[in-house]
């Protein structure tokens, strides 16, 4: 099974918000192929956001709670994307967390990017791609022989937020929708996040 990353979150008290953690998702034509499906989710509790995201992995919900404190989380967004046209079928992901600081940002994608590249399984084959003009962007597509599609998810961080762009599709140029919308996402929120 192919799967795009998941998050969960706890907030840190006291500490300025910054940007809306929901004005860090994905906008309508922001990602070409895809449109929102469903409301997005958010929280500034580490029960309400885990509850979306951990699916009652206790173990997993329990590592990533002590990342998000060490890290400084302040808030968290989510947003599910539908293939839309040709990419009927597909589906998409859209996180974004603001965080107290830059370096906690750039700590919390070396930890969920780790994750995510593991949630793929052992059958998986993992191809890490950077995206020309994101500096400190990562991702990575997840390919399973005998299944068709793949799985991209891309980290990367603008100030003190981390985002996530993804999409499971069949498409012969799954890369593309991801890394435009990421572009386009890191030129709407960086001055925010600053």
């Amino acid at each position: 099974m192919l799967a795009l990353a998941c998050f969960v979150g706890v907030a840190s008290p006291g500490f300025a918000a910054g940007p809306s953690a929901t004005s860090l998702l994905l906008r309508s034509g922001e990602m070409p192929g895809f449109a929102a499906s469903g409301k997005s989710r958010s929280a500034t509790s580490a029960e309400d956001f885990a509850a979306e995201s951990d699916a009652g992995d206790a173990s997993a919900e329990k590592k990533d709670l002590a990342a998000f404190r060490s890290d400084g989380f302040v808030a968290g967004a989510a947003q599910q994307e539908a293939g839309t046209g040709a990419n009927k079928g597909a589906a998409g992901l859209s996180i974004g967390i603001v965080l107290e600081s830059p370096s906690g940002a750039k700590r919390l994608l070396a930890y969920q990017l780790s994750g995510a590249i593991a949630a793929q399984g052992s059958g998986a084959t993992i191809q890490r791609f950077a995206v020309p003009g994101l500096a400190g962007a990562q991702g990575f597509t997840a390919t399973a022989k005998g299944r068709p599609g793949a799985a991209v998810n891309l980290f990367f961080t603008a100030g003190r937020c981390l985002l996530l762009v993804g999409d499971a599709t069949t498409s012969a140029h799954p890369n593309d929708p991801v890394t435009t919308a990421a572009k386009t996402l890191y030129r709407r929120v960086s001055s925010s996040c600053s």
